[in-house]
């Protein structure tokens, strides 16, 4: 603005830069509070372009060489920036020497696919020339065909694949709950929300349906076979198949959606996996949401709504999958319906499953060598985890054993908990065992030491009230959700006395005090 002060067109350039700066500190908006980047964006712009306008009227008035040295000099400053960082990448490159072993394979993988070169998408080549062909000049430009690629799908021929929310318009591509109900079981109901006017099958695909999905799309009542070449097929749908009245697959969002009565409140915890959440929240229109959503992987530009929880009691929740290793040592009643990565549950206990229980999870704890004396008990704890490429740390909990499961469900990240002890496990593979003594009185947690006496960890929390209560471990990720494996179980009993837990039967120690 300095240089421009009589000049009304740069300070106009420069007004609008200090207006959208202005907008970008001061706006948000809840559908993506944090995309004031782009009105910071304009800001940058709006500048640049007054700095080159008062520079051109400033540098004409110079000498030709003292004009060209000053304009390359600007051409240095504005472009450095965005060609340091590859000159010196390429400099570290050849300073130590071309390798094969810098090499990296294609994207083969649906991992891969999504890996990014300079900002954009890398896609892998679709399946098959003769369906894509096809596609292109036989289907409407508005035509909607279900794919297992959809975005490969959809590069090759320009049809939507309709895989994304139905209820959110979103930018990042995440595919949306009658997407996965359509993809992975030709849901009916799920198909016909999509519009779907074909279904591209793959043998693999194919191959991979239930049977009840492979016997529809054999019948050529519901489909006809329109293309095919050596390993992919195309189908028509037909319309006796988008008028099947079928009861939904126990475990597709559609059944969900059917099984919840309008009108319910659903509550989504926060440790639950942020597109199922999302996913459920999408198939769920007819329900009151309670908690918070992570819109961040979407971006959507549709408001979705879920308003805090405060001291109701819900009708059903949603949380992490995590929990699942809890459910058998709680008084909970089983899920609802879960999938591979959220379980909801009915606060409602005389409402019937729609699945039954879900496996377990993948890590698993073990005691052995329990032995009861007046320190309290000791026992020995296997934890055991095929990888370890998806947890950062590990601590202890105890929690009464009649809590109601949103309490837990709301606290298993933040508490508070009865009782809290430091972890001792280091994430790697394999099984890690470590020798305990427990001490419910005393509130005390003990390890073994290489010299083989025990050493207290660091603790909190305040004496346990008569009742049942649950020894639990926990083990955090590297998203900050907690798996919760309980471990031990023991009564407080009124005269003080503890009753522990060992393998389904019960101990009692009615003299300890």
């Amino acid at each position: 603005m300095v240089l421009a002060r009589r000049d009304l067109f740069p300070l106009a350039l420069a007004g609008a830069s200090a207006g959208f700066l202005l907008v970008a500190f001061t706006v948000q908006y809840d559908f993506a509070e944090h995309d004031v980047v782009r009105f910071d964006g304009h800001a940058r712009n709006f500048a640049l372009l007054a700095l080159l306008v008062a520079l051109g009227t400033r540098l004409s008035g110079l000498e030709l060489r003292w004009r060209l040295a000053a304009a390359a000099l600007l051409a240095l400053v504005v472009t450095w920036p965005t060609v340091a960082a590859p000159v010196r990448g390429i400099g570290s490159a050849v300073g130590h020497g071309i390798q094969i072993g810098n090499a990296r394979a294609w994207a083969t993988t649906k991992a891969q696919a999504g890996w990014k070169l300079a900002g954009r998408e890398v896609l892998n080549p679709f399946g098959s020339n003769e369906v894509a062909t096809w596609i292109r000049q036989h289907t409407a430009p508005d035509a909607r065909i279900l794919s297992p690629n959809p975005y490969e799908m959809s590069a090759n021929t320009g049809r939507s694949n309709a895989s994304g929310f139905t209820r959110f318009v979103h930018l990042f591509p995440q595919t949306g709950p009658e997407f996965e109900d359509a993809i992975t079981q030709l849901e009916p109901a799920a198909m016909r929300r999509l519009g779907i006017t074909h279904v591209h099958a793959p043998s693999a695909w194919a191959a991979s349906l239930p049977e009840r999905a492979a016997t529809w799309l054999a019948d050529s009542a519901y489909f006809e076979l329109v293309a095919r070449d050596d390993s992919d097929a195309l189908y028509r749908v037909l319309p006796a198949f988008s008028r099947l009245a079928s009861r939904p697959a126990a475990g597709t969002f559609e059944a969900l959606r059917q099984a919840i009565p309008d009108g319910s409140t659903v509550y989504l915890a926060r440790d639950s996996d942020p597109l199922s959440a999302l996913q459920v929240a999408s198939a769920l229109p007819h329900a009151r949401l309670l908690g918070s959503l992570r819109t961040e992987i979407l971006h959507p530009l549709t408001r979705i709504d879920a308003e805090p929880i405060g001291d109701e009691t819900p009708d059903f929740i949603v949380t992490s999958m995590q929990l699942t290793g809890a459910i058998a040592a709680s008084n909970w009643s089983e899920p609802f319906w879960w999938n591979d990565k959220v379980l909801v549950f009915a606060t409602d206990e005389s409402r019937d499953a729609l699945m039954g229980m879900p496996p377990a999870s993948r890590p698993s704890v073990t005691l052995s060598d329990l032995l009861e004396s007046d320190q309290g008990i000791e026992f020995t704890a296997t934890f055991t985890n095929p990888t370890d490429d998806w947890w950062t740390g590990q601590d202890w909990l105890v929690i009464q054993r009649n809590a109601a499961l949103i309490e837990v469900v709301r606290n298993l990240r933040t508490g508070p908990f009865a009782q809290w002890f430091d972890g001792q496990i280091s994430p790697m593979p394999g099984a890690t065992s470590f020798d305990y003594q427990f001490n419910a009185k005393t509130r005390q947690l003990a390890v073994r030491n290489d010299a083989g006496t025990f050493t207290v960890v660091r603790s909190s929390g305040r004496p346990l009230e008569p009742g049942i209560w649950i020894l639990a471990m926990r083990v955090h990720d590297s998203l900050r959700k907690a798996h919760f494996f309980p471990v031990l179980e023991f009564e407080m009993l009124p005269g003080g006395g503890i009753r522990y837990g060992i393998d389904g039967a019960a101990r009692a120690n009615p003299e300890r005090s």
